[in-house]
């Protein structure tokens, strides 16, 4: 590569860089509370900790203590007035490390409107409403599977893989629900024993380290809270679990069944994706970051991590349709007659216009307006069945989830179907 392209190539990504934080920015703005909310919750936590106060007697703090140490430790580096920023920029920086983990790393327009789409998502929007951690965990994910990739070990790969060791246990510990069928998976489909252990252990000294600062034992109390979640009521009590459960509970009364048959589904799919050899590292990623939405403990922002890989694996095989089918669903999954959500739509269809060819067709704009009104048509009618089924006693927001996944779901599968038939 001459100086001069390698220049060409530099100025390329710092422009599709800066366009992105122009893109993002708003979000950070929008979205900036006088305190960081839920992010707050796992500061405080680490916080009372230091002070000798049990974090656990609240009711709100569900994390681990060692994981939340990491929280406690990004909140020190900044003024508290710039907290919520923080933490909002880190869980869109981490989006983006997750999602460029899978893509060529090239900085196309297709490459930047995915980008965009995902941190726009209603999924991203509803997490960075509350300032929850979601897209931290995917940055810290991508980590974790850069160190399994590793085979031969140098200096800077035997870091590579102890600090995905190290993010691992930070994953477990603040949210364990979410990781563990993806580890479970991960660890056994590709035979990591040893590194399954290491993180094991790694939790068992940060644990047996900050039970020593309180003097008592609560990791004890952390497991005992784990345990009881999955006891909530998902009868539509909790207004802000979004799962299938909620949604069927709605018309059906599984009673105590339904706790246990959702983890049995989940063993049972870890047991079978495990063994197979047809399903690729991506697809297990997919599936592992699937599993948790069929617990009983789920929220909407749970479902960053198979809108970002669906977007990823939608945009390879460049289909205009489907990808203007994916934009109005993607991004507005409740409240879909607000104007500024149709706004927002028809925003993201102008921004897919402009990035979808690099020459003015009049036949190729034609089909691309033709596609965008079939999108929306498709999309009033989802919407409009949904509305139908909320009258007669449906979970909203457990409708609207169960809704995305299953969209998600089809469109992941038939860009799978698309690169085995292009073998």
């Amino acid at each position: 590569m001459t100086s001069s392209r390698k220049y060409r190539f530099h100025s390329k990504n710092v422009v599709f860089w800066l366009l992105f934080v122009c893109a993002s920015a708003p979000l950070v703005l929008y979205f900036n509370w006088p305190f960081a909310r839920d992010s707050a919750i796992y500061v405080a936590g680490f916080e009372a900790l230091l002070k000798g106060v049990n974090p656990y007697e609240s009711g709100t703090f569900r994390s681990g203590l060692f994981g939340s140490a990491l929280m406690y430790s990004i909140a020190l580096l900044v003024p508290s007035w710039l907290e919520s920023c923080v933490f909002l920029a880190l869980n869109i920086l981490g989006t983006v490390i997750f999602m460029r983990f899978f893509m060529e790393n090239k900085s196309q327009k297709s490459d930047f409107f995915i980008l965009v789409l995902a941190v726009w998502s209603s999924a991203s929007r509803e997490g960075l409403n509350t300032i929850q951690i979601t897209g931290i965990l995917l940055g810290l994910l991508t980590f974790v599977l850069k160190g399994m990739e590793i085979q031969a070990y140098t200096s800077t790969k035997v870091f590579s893989r102890i600090l995905g060791v190290f993010c691992a246990a930070i994953l477990i510990d603040l949210k364990p629900h979410y990781v563990l069928p993806l580890f479970a998976l991960l660890f056994f489909k590709n035979k990591r024993l040893a590194l399954a252990l290491t993180t094991i252990l790694t939790l068992f000294i940060g644990h047996l380290l900050t039970d020593l600062i309180a003097g008592k034992f609560l990791t004890l109390e952390w497991l005992r809270l784990m345990l009881n979640l999955a006891n909530e009521p998902i009868d539509g009590t909790r207004r802000d679990f979004t799962n299938i459960w909620s949604l069927t509970s709605s018309f059906i009364d599984l009673g105590n069944f339904a706790k246990f048959l959702p983890y049995v589904l989940i063993v049972s799919v870890v047991l079978v994706v495990s063994l197979s050899k047809s399903i690729s590292f991506e697809q297990t990623i997919y599936v592992g970051l699937l599993l948790p939405l069929i617990s009983t403990y789920t929220h909407f922002y749970d479902y960053l991590g198979i809108v970002a890989l669906t977007l990823v694996s939608a945009a390879r095989y460049r289909s205009s349709l489907e990808m203007c089918l994916m934009i109005p669903l993607i991004l507005i999954a409740d409240n879909w007659q607000s104007l500024q959500g149709l706004g927002l739509i028809g925003l993201f269809f102008i921004f897919f216009i402009c990035v979808s060819y690099e020459k003015i067709s009049s036949k190729y704009l034609m089909q691309l307006i033709r596609n965008m009104c079939f999108a929306m048509s498709l999309f009033l009618l989802v919407h409009l069945v949904q509305d139908i089924l909320v009258k007669l006693g449906a979970n909203s927001m457990s409708l609207s989830a169960t809704v995305s996944m299953a969209v998600l779901i089809f469109f992941y599968s038939r860009s799978v179907l698309n690169s085995k038939s292009n073998i």
